[in-house]
This record gives structure tokens, C-alpha cells and sequence, in this order.
């Protein structure tokens, strides 16, 4: 009885000594895993902003059913009255995001904040142009990465729902 006492001790110990650093090692793993993924495109992948047209006076806009000319004023006054309604838009959806978050939107995600938490709750990730999302499961622990084309953090890790790394 003694003995087996001794070995299940022995057994448990290295789990026991080196469990925050064994833990580590597999978190790493696992973000080298997400590396790889991500260099061979898996994942959702945004394309490049798209640019106007080459020809932009042969678009129409369906608004302006008469081919008169704007004077300057009038030009003006449309994109006035366009940009303070782009900033109402804006304004709700901050203030709604602000909301859902109890009133604490983060500009940038922080370690171990939750994955949902992030994605809703940090300005980063709700307009900091994402480019790559890779999505993966390591036996049964699901493992995001989110590839940004910012310095302030390029790469979030997230495993098991709360994120690990940040890199900028």
C-alpha cells in the first residue's frame, strides 16, 4: 500500500511542480499551431479595401435623375449633411456597444479577457481592419486567431474562449 502511495505521489509530482509551466508550453504549442495555420490561409480572409472606379463620372448616383451640374455650394451642403448623418450611425453604434459592455469599451483587448469580450467589447476589433480570422479545435479546446493590419496588437490569441497573447 505504502509503495503505491509512493509511486502515485511520484507520478503526480511533475504534474503537480511544472503544471503552470506545462501549461505554458502547451499554450504555446498551440499558438504555433495557430502560426501555421495562418501562413498556409486558412481562415477568413479579408480582401484589400476596393477602389473607386477609374471612371467616376460615369457613375450615377440613382438620387440624381437630372444630369445638372452641382454648384460648389450645393456640393457642400450634400456632403455636410452626409457626414453628420455617417456620425449619427456612428455615434449609435458606440453608444450600443458601449451599453452591451456596461459602459467599458476598451480600446485595446488585455490578456485574459474572454474571446466574446473582445470581439464586442474592444474598439480593436470592431473597426481595426481584421484581415485574417483562423479558427481551429486542438482536442476539443477551440483556438482563434485574429490577424490584424495594425501595430498596436497585429495578433490576438485566443484559447478556450479567453485570450492568451497579444502581439504587436
Amino acid at each position: 500500500m505504502m509503495l503505491c502511495r509512493h509511486l502515485l505521489w511520484a507520478w503526480s509530482l511533475p504534474l503537480w511542480v511544472l503544471g503552470p509551466h506545462a501549461m505554458a508550453a502547451d499554450v504555446q504549442a498551440l499558438h504555433r499551431k495557430l502560426d501555421r495555420l495562418q501562413a498556409l490561409g486558412v481562415g477568413m480572409l479579408h480582401q484589400h479595401v476596393p477602389t473607386p472606379p477609374a471612371n467616376a463620372e460615369a457613375v450615377q448616383d440613382p438620387d440624381e435623375s437630372a444630369s445638372r451640374p452641382m454648384s460648389r455650394e450645393e456640393i457642400r451642403q450634400r456632403t455636410l449633411a452626409e457626414n453628420a448623418s455617417s456620425t449619427t450611425r456612428l455615434n449609435q453604434i458606440m453608444d450600443k456597444a458601449q451599453a452591451d459592455c456596461g459602459g467599458q469599451l476598451r480600446q485595446l483587448p488585455e490578456l485574459g479577457m474572454s474571446d466574446e469580450a473582445f470581439r464586442q467589447c474592444t474598439v480593436h476589433a470592431r473597426f481595426g481592419n481584421v484581415y485574417q480570422i483562423v479558427v481551429s479545435d486542438d482536442a476539443g479546446t477551440p483556438m482563434r486567431l485574429y490577424v490584424f493590419r495594425a501595430e498596436q496588437a497585429h495578433k490576438v490569441y485566443s484559447i478556450g474562449g479567453v485570450v492568451t497573447a497579444i502581439v504587436p
